[in-house]
């Protein structure tokens, strides 16, 4: 979009387990790794970012230290949520996120994105939006397909009824612990004879995960299978893409799932499902924290899942 309304060049700053998917896009001139933000002081991120002179940084992130640093940086204008600091700095275009809340019955951040890329010439925007159809469906290269057809293949399971079950996230508060997807998955297992579940682990879980998981099975459990992804996202993209359904917090997974428009199953709370609608829109809705949930709550979680599960298969 913004490549298209404003004939920019565009960099994407992030992580280097990012740069697989971003490859994916052409609209994108340029890849640049940075580490995580931890400070506003940063000279080899800021180095980074200065020599490419940029008119316009766009950041979703908008905690005061991040926002310090950028405006520290070259770049002539930060494009941002609204924060004291955003408000205040004359290089800071804002972005009124609560007023949009508010406002409009669309608040999902795919929504809420078009505001950001708005403020760099409104009028412009207006004029040329109408115009664009977006194509921005991740697509896979031939070494994914690889991975994972070697994947399915060594475990037998490449014409199978397959599940994807992510049980992992970083940032999501309402979810289960991991002890309550095992056990769904053990319900799973019981409940329906011909499915396969994948469970897609990746380095700075994996020993943990695989401890708790023997833990929990004492053997090794029939059709449940566990997929330790390297850096590369893209896989997980190609795993989904050969699965019936996917069962996830709201995290990474079940957004890539949607962009894909694979059926999925989003344990989300009400925030979420506002702002991170999925492509079936089908939820066990959570209002309560993992930690806050009692046992008779993980149980009707479990069977609601199970209920829903059903007719995906």
């Amino acid at each position: 979009m913004i490549k298209h309304i404003y004939r920019a060049e565009i960099v994407f700053f992030g992580k280097s387990n990012l740069k697989d998917l971003i490859s994916c896009f052409d609209f994108i001139d340029e890849f640049e790794e940075i580490p995580s933000l931890t400070s506003s002081e940063n000279p080899i991120i800021k180095e980074k970012i200065n020599k490419y002179n940029l008119d316009f940084i766009i950041s979703f992130h908008a905690k005061t230290f991040i926002l310090k640093f950028l405006i520290n940086t070259n770049a002539k204008k930060v494009i941002t949520r609204n924060r004291p600091i955003s408000i205040f700095s004359l290089k800071c275009k804002c972005v009124f996120v609560s007023f949009i809340k508010r406002f409009y019955k669309n608040r999902n951040d795919e929504f809420k994105m078009l505001y950001y890329a708005r403020k760099i010439n409104p009028k412009l925007f207006d004029k040329e939006i109408k115009n664009l159809n977006f194509d921005i469906k991740i697509k896979t290269n031939i070494y994914n397909k690889n991975i994972i057809n070697n994947f399915l293949d060594q475990n037998n399971i490449k014409d199978k009824n397959l599940i994807l079950l992510n049980p992992f996230s970083i940032s999501a508060f309402y979810t289960l612990k991991l002890v309550d997807y095992l056990r769904l998955c053990q319900e799973i297992i019981s409940k329906f004879k011909d499915i396969y579940i994948i469970i897609p682990s990746y380095e700075a879980v994996h020993k943990d995960f695989i401890r708790e998981f023997k833990t929990f099975f004492k053997e090794n459990p029939q059709r449940i299978y566990i997929f330790k992804n390297d850096d590369n996202i893209l896989n997980i993209c190609e795993l989904i893409k050969r699965t019936k359904c996917v069962i996830s917090p709201s995290t990474g997974v079940i957004h890539l799932a949607s962009n894909l428009e694979k059926s999925s199953i989003g344990l989300f709370s009400e925030k979420d499902i506002i702002f991170w609608e999925t492509f079936n829109k089908d939820y066990v809705l959570l209002n309560k924290t993992k930690e806050e949930l009692s046992t008779y709550d993980i149980l009707e979680i479990i069977n609601e899942i199970l209920l829903k599960l059903k007719r995906y298969l």
